[in-house]
Order: structure tokens, then sequence, then C-alpha cells
């Protein structure tokens, strides 16, 4: 299966270049002032300094990905992750924004779509005497497709970062070239993708986790739940909680946020071929028609 064998390849990097557990926890640290400015009541200047690391994270990103590159089959130091970040940040910036566009639209249109259909059925449901549960399984379909559409965006786009730091792709080529490559590897690509998202999603729960029992939230009763504590729920807990939060965002952003990024630039350099096999299967075809055309005019 590609998935396994990429993670192991990804694995092999990281025992060769424990660096990228360093590097990788730069990401965290990025996040801490945040995390610290709404514990202690400024969840405004909290917001504008998360709008100012949205500027960090593309360097971040390069210079990262530029080392997990060079690592795959040698050794990687941080003289490259200054020079990877530092090339590709403005593709990495522009394309970011772009791959943000691309999922607002989704959701947007998602929102939309449903607010109508929920409150079409609902109000017909209504006039012929009452909301009846059936009412609710057409906007439930709906929100489930959309659902699957605003995954399949993610999926097909997530190797847009690694089309511009390994293959120096320009800001929309690399969004065609990520569709390309899932496209080419579409079974490997889903099965990447759970191994991918299970260690943040499991790192995630268990954070929530903590915060919820912290706070004495029922997750079966979250109507009772105030919303000052939804507003800035770092600011409900004491320092000591606060503190583990902080060390488990820097252990998890270094050991998880290191994997999933190697793995990514793993998989990625280990199946492109196959993305490169359909995009000329595509060209030839396209060839083709066109000689064939061009005999039948002749």
């Amino acid at each position: 299966m590609g998935a396994i064998s990429a993670a192991k390849h990804a694995g092999s990097t990281l025992a060769r270049n424990p660096i990228l557990f360093l590097v990788a926890t730069a990401f965290a640290i990025v996040q801490l002032p945040q995390i610290l400015l709404q514990w202690s009541g400024l969840p405004i200047v909290a917001s504008l300094f998360n709008l100012a690391t949205v500027v960090v994270v593309p360097f971040l990103i390069g210079g990262i990905y530029g080392m997990a590159e060079e690592g795959l089959d040698g050794t990687t130091s941080l003289a490259t992750f200054v020079r990877a970040g530092r090339e590709n940040f403005v593709s990495l910036l522009v394309a970011a924004i772009f791959f943000a566009l691309v999922v607002f639209v989704v959701v947007f249109v998602a929102v939309v779509v449903l607010a109508f259909v929920t409150v079409l059925t609902v109000g017909v449901s209504g006039v012929q005497g009452g909301v009846s549960p059936t009412a609710l399984i057409v906007p439930g379909l709906v929100g489930f497709a959309f659902l699957l559409l605003y995954l399949a965006t993610v999926v097909f786009l997530q190797f847009y970062e690694a089309a511009i730091v390994v293959d120096d792709a320009d800001v929309f080529d690399s969004l065609k070239q990520s569709y390309r490559f899932v496209r080419g590897n579409l079974l490997s690509t889903i099965g990447f993708t759970v191994v991918r998202w299970t260690p943040g999603l499991l790192t995630s729960l268990l954070t929530a986790y903590f915060v919820f029992t912290s706070l004495g939230i029922d997750p079966d009763n979250l109507e009772s739940v105030e919303p000052e504590t939804v507003q800035n729920v770092y600011a409900q807990l004491s320092g000591t909680e606060v503190g583990i939060i902080v060390a488990t965002t820097l252990l998890t952003a270094g050991i998880v946020g290191a994997f999933t990024r190697t793995y990514l630039v793993a998989f990625y350099v280990d199946h492109r071929e196959a993305a490169g096999t359909v995009e000329e299967s595509a060209d030839e075809f396209d060839e083709d028609l066109f000689d064939d055309e061009y005999d039948t005019i002749g």
C-alpha cells in the first residue's frame, strides 16, 4: 500500500534527521502568544496576532518542506530551512490565499443552499400541519453532500504546497498539479489522508476533552454552557491548566507536526510519477485527437 510505504519513508527520514522535530515545534511557538493573550483576557489582541501569524506560516511551511525533501535520501540542516522558506514564501502565501478562497466559496455556497432547502422543506411541512422529522431528511442529505464536497476539495488540493516547494510550481499550477496528483493516485491518497489526519484528530479530541473536563462542561448538555465561556475558553482556565495545554501543544506540534509534514512530502515524491503518467496520457490523447482531425481535413 502506497500510504504505508510513504509512512515508513517518512519515519526513516525523521530518524535520520531529528532536527525536523525541532523545526516543527516552531509552528506551536508561533501559536503560543495567541493562547496566552486569550488567557490574559485580551481576545481582540489575540485575534490580531493570529492574523499576523498568517504571514509567518508560509515561511515555516516552505522551510520544513524543503528540509523534508532534502532529508528523504540523506541529511538536512537549518540552512535549507532558511533557504527554502525564503525562496517559496511569496508563492506559498499567495497560494494559501487562493486555497482559502476556494474553501470559503464551497462553505459559503453550502450554507446558503442548506439554509434555503431547510427553510423551504420546514416551511412546507409547517403549512401542512407541523414540522415532522422526515422534513429534516432532505436538508440532512444536502448537508452531507456538501460535507463530502468540502472534504473532496481539501483532499484534492492538499498537495499544492509540496508542488511549490518540491517542483517549483507557480501558484495556479500548484493547485492544478495537486488535483492531477490525487487523480493519478486516488486510492493511495485516500489511505494517505486517513493516516495523515488521524494523529491530529486524536490530539485535538484529547485537548478538547481536557478543556471540557477542566471547565466542568458536559458534552451531552452543551445548551447549558454560557456564551462567555465559548467566546474565550482559555480565560476560564487556571494557570496550571493553560501550562498543560501549552506543553501539550509544543509536544504534539513537534512530534505529530514533524511526521505529518514529512509524510506528505514523502508520499508526494514517491507517487508523483503516476500523476505525471496521467497528465502525459491526457496530453497524448489531445495530440492524437488533433492529428486525427488534421488527417481528416487533409
